[in-house]
């Protein structure tokens, strides 16, 4: 007789494949969330300047400001471990749902750091 072997247990003996897939998905998904970091810190160095030519200095947003250059390379790698062990097809929707986790974090954190502008009144 001759055992068969299900597909649950096929799956629990492979062991993920780091291989061109793998790193091709790293690499794409990599290079967008590189924009968000390039953005974040593009913000960090700008809206301090920005701030203090409207006469807000003491109202520069530090905290959103250091969170967005920080959170796109912090969410990015974190995904990155955490999937690591899944096969590529997953890999990627883990690392697309975390873009658009990182996307979300991003737009909240500007609507943070550009609302205090609209707070006080030009005058």
């Amino acid at each position: 007789m001759s055992e068969e072997v299900t597909p649950a247990e096929e799956t629990q003996t492979e062991s993920p494949r780091f291989g061109a897939a793998r790193i091709l998905v790293v690499v794409v998904f990599g290079v967008i969330a590189a924009w968000f970091l390039y953005d974040g810190i593009g913000s960090l160095v700008n809206l301090p300047q920005l701030f203090e030519q409207l006469g807000l200095a003491d109202e520069t947003p530090w905290a959103a400001l250091w969170l967005g250059a920080a959170q796109a390379p912090l969410l990015f790698a974190a995904a990155a471990v955490v999937a690591a062990r899944q096969p590529v097809g997953r890999y990627a929707l883990v690392l697309i749902a975390t873009l658009g986790v990182i996307a979300a974090v991003r737009l909240s954190l500007i609507a943070v750091a550009t609302g205090v502008i609209t707070l006080f009144p030009a005058g």
